[in-house]
């Protein structure tokens, strides 16, 4: 087992067919095969996170508050995450 906190010495590893890694971050070149190895997707059943906007109590109708919720369900809407999401 190796153990590295470099994204470039985890790569060069798994590029080196020395094991493979779970990556909580990829960009495009990880997912081309331009790199010597491609990220796929995990194809098990886990426990997808979820994500939300903390905010203080009593602020919840502030224009920031409300201006933050409105654009982030804006960009769910758009898709404007699914280029992160890996797919086979």
């Amino acid at each position: 087992m190796h153990s590295t906190t470099s994204s470039t010495v985890l790569r060069g590893l798994v590029a080196s067919n020395l094991g493979y890694s779970i990556l909580n971050i990829c960009d495009a070149n990880d997912r081309d095969g331009s790199n010597g190895y491609v990220a796929l997707p995990i194809e098990d059943d886990c426990e997808a996170p979820e994500f939300g906007v903390a905010y203080v109590a009593g602020l919840e109708g502030s224009a920031l508050v409300q201006a933050v919720r409105e654009i982030a369900a804006d960009l769910v809407t758009e898709g404007a995450f699914q280029h992160l999401l890996l797919q086979r």
